[in-house]
């Protein structure tokens, strides 16, 4: 199966889309190549996406304003995927210039869901649409994939991970939060090595604190600086611990947790405002025992481990799961 994967500059985004491919490799041999698309085409990005799901409007200017001419792939693909808003008129067009099959992971907008082939989402709104698939988010994670960590001296290797994230409208994590959640890791580092890994969207301020922490218990504590290590070191730092907290304010990272079959923390502001959808997905997790959610003034030593000892982590291989689901809804065959 050849599959084309659009790609725009987010991780979050794009790592659906390997999970994907690296699902439907589980039960075919794929060939994947990579394609970015454009920052901007000529005109807004919703229009664009409008003008692109007309299949009546000419292909040649649909690829002009949208400036899909330019993506070259090597050869035909079967399928194209993509993620994230910025892929969507490219997908579309693709999908129309080769005849092949189409699978976006995400809100398809403006767009009627039948100019789709497949759609993943998390919400169980999109039930309504024949060709949906609602599950967890696409994550790709390997179990192949953990490395070691070098803790430090005389360290036993047990480690829990943090994967910190950003303050967003719907997880504002205020300074207030901020300061409980450093105490909770001053506390816990007297007895427990930690992990801590940062994103692409973590303020400086917050980089410094860790990294000051980090200095502080040498021999219990390992940074990892995303301004330093760049994507893909979170899934290998979450798939070794014995335990992982994530902030809430990203529902990939904490999906890529639970899919790491570890148990999980989702660290939540005081202030959280969570939409419909980001609700129900958490409440989905939760009811599975895969997930606990912990305010973060709350946040204690022992309150987390009590909340932890709960869990129940996934059992399946998720990208076996993702896979038997996606041939369940794919046509396309190799």
């Amino acid at each position: 199966m050849r599959i084309l994967v659009l790609r725009d500059d987010k991780p979050g985004h794009y790592h659906q889309s390997e999970a994907v491919a690296m699902a439907l490799g589980r039960l075919w041999p794929v060939e994947v190549e990579w394609l970015t698309v454009p920052q901007r085409g000529l005109l807004p990005q919703q229009t664009v996406r409008t003008l692109c799901a007309n299949s009546v409007l000419p292909l040649s200017f649909l690829e002009f304003i949208s400036l899909s001419n330019r993506l070259k792939p090597r050869q035909k693909p079967d399928l194209v995927v993509s993620a994230g808003g910025r892929t969507l008129p490219y997908l579309l067009l693709m999908a129309r210039r080769y005849g092949c099959q189409s699978l976006f992971s995400g809100s398809i907008r403006n767009i009627p869901a039948d100019r789709f082939t497949a759609i993943l989402h998390i919400s169980k709104s999109y039930l309504r649409y024949p060709n949906a698939i609602v599950t967890l988010k696409p994550s790709p994670v390997d179990r192949d994939t953990g490395k070691d960590l070098s803790l430090g001296p005389g360290s036993s290797g047990s480690y829990r991970a943090l994967m910190v994230g950003a303050p967003t409208r719907s997880h504002p994590l205020s300074d207030g939060d901020w300061t409980a959640l450093l105490s909770f890791l001053e506390a816990d580092l007297a007895s427990r090595n930690w992990v801590i890994s940062s994103s692409r969207r973590t303020p400086a301020n917050w980089q410094k604190d860790l990294a000051d922490l980090a200095a502080r218990h040498p021999e219990r504590l390992v940074f990892r600086d995303y301004a330093k290590t760049g994507p893909g070191e979170a899934i290998s730092v979450m798939l070794d611990a014995d335990e992982i907290f994530v902030t809430s304010d990203s529902i990939s990272m904490v999906t890529e947790a639970v899919a790491c079959r570890k148990p999980v923390a989702a660290l939540v502001p005081a202030a959280s405002i969570q939409s419909a959808d980001e609700k129900d997905y958490y409440e989905m997790l939760v009811e599975k025992e895969w997930l606990t959610l912990i305010d973060c003034p709350r946040l204690s030593p022992s309150m987390a481990a009590d909340a932890i000892s709960r869990l129940t982590p996934m059992q399946e291989d998720y990208l076996e799961g993702l896979g038997r689901l996606l041939a369940d809804k794919l046509s396309v065959l190799p």
